[in-house]
């Protein structure tokens, strides 16, 4: 087995377990994210902010269990596609396919399985966070293949310069030591430059500390925290990149 399949056979044994264990929507794992209901509103939020249109195509890489797709509805977007490496997690997001138009398909590598500029936005939520710097390129690079001009890429990252991030950087150190989850941090130099290889210009870098995303709704993560919908503006927990195919 080569060594970058080690972070890859780990994700997919926490998701089978997670979902034959039968918690709710895996929504308590890393690997899909806490907070299930809470981010994935958060995220709808964050590409309806960022320009996401009721004609537009939307490709979810990582759709993990489907909590941004949870969220979204027929008037929100034409046609969806949601990746994953996951057979279990795509099968457990059967679910909230609600429309003809709407897909998911397994993948066994950095691959978004559509022509060139056919997409109007493509969206990497927690998934950069999870893969080695060359193969975060390799999707930046297919983003921008099938994004049209003008479409979009929005991704998560870990960077950093976030105090409060270092104690998920210290407790990945045994994880990739036992062959376990691979917690990945990037800085925004390389973001950059692999957004200038890729055929992609960077049009924001948002702190994930800071609140920016709309809201019209109390959110309310699993810790118990709650946000009014009177503070206007929520948390996603990590750093965005907002960058536009040229």
């Amino acid at each position: 087995m080569r060594w970058i399949d080690n972070f890859k056979q780990a994700y997919l044994r926490s998701s089978k377990n997670l979902i034959q264990a039968g918690e709710r929507s895996a929504g308590s794992s890393d690997e899909v994210g806490g907070s299930f209901d809470a981010i994935g509103y958060l995220e709808k939020q964050l590409l309806l902010h960022h320009g996401l249109m009721p004609n537009h195509s939307l490709v979810d890489i990582g759709c993990g269990s489907g909590r941004l797709l949870s969220q979204l509805g027929d008037d929100d977007i034409a046609s969806y596609l949601g990746t994953d490496i996951s057979a279990e997690l795509l099968s457990h997001c059967e679910q909230f396919l609600t429309n003809a138009d709407w897909a998911l398909q397994q993948v066994e590598d950095c691959e978004i399985p559509l022509n060139n500029d056919s997409v109007d936005m493509v969206c990497m939520f927690s998934v950069i966070t999870h893969l080695l710097h060359q193969q975060s390129f390799r999707y930046f690079k297919e983003a921008a293949r099938v994004l049209k001009p003008g479409g979009k890429l929005i991704v998560s990252f870990l960077e950093f310069r976030h105090p409060g991030l270092w104690p998920i950087f210290e407790g990945s150190v045994d994880e990739v030591s036992s062959g376990g989850r691979l917690d990945t941090f990037v800085d925004r130099d390389g973001l950059r430059l692999w957004a200038e290889h890729s055929g992609l210009e960077i049009l924001e870098l948002i702190d994930g500390e800071q609140p920016h995303i709309p809201i019209d709704r109390e959110v309310e993560f699993d810790n118990g925290l709650k946000i009014s919908s009177l503070a206007r503006l929520g948390p996603i927990g990590q750093s965005i990149v907002v960058c536009v195919r040229k």
